[in-house]
């Protein structure tokens, strides 16, 4: 018997893409995420889409975690570029490069003198800012909802910055 694979996409109440994934059971997946998954109680809905063959699905699920950059699937950040909008086409930054602009947004935002005073408006350590900061580690989904509750920036607007949206200049999120 073959058995249906589905690909899943879990967004919160303003829509954004929280995590993309595959499984055969998407009710015992969801469960298994409210357990384990910190981002879980930010998700709203999901949808899921079926395939009758599970290579199928896995090329799909990998396509829109490289296309979308959902927030809290590792693999999307692997080796993501962008092209700076309104700039030159074809320019592009890495993530280090993206994520300490966001950083010394944030810092200078809250006149902050050093990565120390950074890591507690930020509530982590130094150690994950200096990662952030060199690109070695990616900004968490926790962080981009605190960064927001902290500074009234939009969600939208912050996945802009960090290059997880396609900005069309509507506020889709």
């Amino acid at each position: 018997m073959l058995e249906t694979t589905f690909v899943y996409q879990c967004f919160d109440a303003q829509g954004n893409l929280l995590y993309v994934g595959m499984t055969s059971s998407c009710e015992r997946r969801m469960k298994q995420h409210e357990m384990y998954s910190p981002w879980y109680k930010n998700m709203s809905n999901y949808t899921a889409e079926s395939f009758s063959e599970r290579h199928t699905a896995a090329r799909h699920e990998r396509k829109l975690i490289k296309t979308l950059l959902p927030m809290h699937n590792k693999s999307g950040w692997k080796s993501v570029k962008m092209t700076l909008k309104g700039d030159t086409p074809g320019i592009q930054e890495t993530r280090a490069e993206i994520q300490r602009r966001f950083l010394e947004r944030i810092a200078s935002f809250f006149n902050l003198a050093n990565q120390s005073q950074l890591a507690r408006v930020m509530n982590e350590t130094a150690p994950v800012i200096s990662r952030w900061m060199n690109g070695r580690m990616e900004i968490s989904g926790t962080a981009i909802i605190h960064t927001h509750e902290i500074t009234g920036w939009s969600i939208a607007e912050i996945k802009q910055e960090l290059g997880l949206s396609s900005y069309d200049g509507s506020n889709n999120g």
